[in-house]
């Protein structure tokens, strides 16, 4: 616990399967889910990796440190798995004797995940570091601050890193796919101002663009104000609901991240536990995440989009089972991509 995975490469790279379908309009769909979100979590890490070096280990029963670890598996071709915060979760060492992992990084601090799930990974021979900062957004610091500045991707401006409000999930669960797949930390902070720790890894880091993901409700202008006074580009993207500003990042992906719009995930838009490992799957395959209205309503904003990228779209994965995603909204939205 005391010292770090000095065995395993920070820049290890997972053989991954499902490389992007090709482009077709006749749809099909998959439902990514298990009896519960730990379950689901590990079917979507055994469908998106073939093998991986390292895994990450967060918190199954809240969200923070779930979505801020997209960036460092985006990196490190690592899986995140969720766990029970104070026993491991069944399946866990299974899967992890599936992918070969050799060692596995638990985020968070001794309230997210506890000693005794750790010493229960030792027992079973992992190595195992812990990444943990006093609070979430001290976590998510040290998280986009442990490999440097180096594997930070470059978007806009430069040297770019996304902030988020920490203290509600669904706008950084659609960030999740483009921290993956571009190297782009994320970020925690309070709504109404710039927190300490993001503000320092925005220096730390170099980073010269911010991509502010969320309405001003989320993220204030004095936010956004901070950063500038920085020196580091702003760019806000957003819309007036939390399902629009995931099409809007979807949007983004699309136009200018070379996503090729062939496949997307479907996450519940008020629940986040059978999402927590989306970001890495929709990095991985390079599929956004769109944000339902309900789990019997697709909603607007995901209709739209899949009507807009219905030439290629040729996949579409709900991410949990029915009880999050029902099958008439999945129906609903291959339908839309058959139109």
């Amino acid at each position: 616990m005391n010292r770090r995975l000095t065995a395993i490469a920070v820049f290890s790279v997972a053989m991954t399967v499902g490389a992007t379908a090709a482009a077709t309009t006749d749809a099909s769909s998959a439902r990514l889910a298990g009896a519960n979100r730990f379950e689901t979590a590990q079917i979507v890490t055994t469908e998106t990796f073939d093998a991986a070096n390292v895994a990450l280990l967060v918190n199954g029963m809240n969200y923070p440190d779930a979505l801020a670890a997209s960036y460092l598996a985006g990196i490190t071709g690592s899986p995140v798995l969720l766990t029970d915060p104070t026993t491991l979760s069944d399946g866990i060492i299974p899967t992890l004797e599936a992918l070969g992992v050799n060692g596995v990084y638990a985020i968070g601090g001794e309230g997210a995940i506890s000693s005794a799930v750790l010493n229960e990974l030792q027992a079973a021979g992992y190595i195992v570091d812990r990444i943990a900062g006093e609070n979430r957004f001290s976590t998510a610091r040290q998280v986009a601050e442990l490999a440097g500045p180096d594997p930070i991707g470059e978007f806009m401006a430069g040297r770019a890193a996304i902030v988020v409000n920490g203290l509600s999930f669904p706008d950084a669960l659609a960030a999740g796919p483009i921290a993956a797949a571009h190297g782009l930390p994320i970020l925690l902070t309070t709504p109404e101002a710039l927190h300490p720790d993001a503000e320092n890894a925005l220096l730390n880091l170099e980073i010269e663009q911010a991509l502010i993901v969320g309405g001003t409700a989320a993220v204030s202008e004095a936010v956004a104000g901070r950063i500038d006074t920085l020196g580091i580009d702003v760019r806000r993207i957003s819309g007036p609901t939390r399902q629009e500003t995931a099409a809007r990042v979807a949007e983004v992906a699309v136009g200018e991240l070379a996503f090729p719009a062939d496949r997307v995930l479907l996450a519940r838009s008020d629940n986040a536990a059978d999402a927590l490992a989306g970001g890495i799957r929709g990095g991985t395959v390079l599929a956004p995440i769109l944000l339902t209205d309900s789990r019997d309503e697709l909603g607007s904003a995901a209709g739209a989009f899949i009507l807009d990228n219905r030439a290629t779209l040729a996949r579409i994965e709900a991410l949990g089972g029915t009880s999050g995603i029902s099958d008439g909204v999945l129906a609903a939205a291959v339908e839309l991509a058959r139109s």
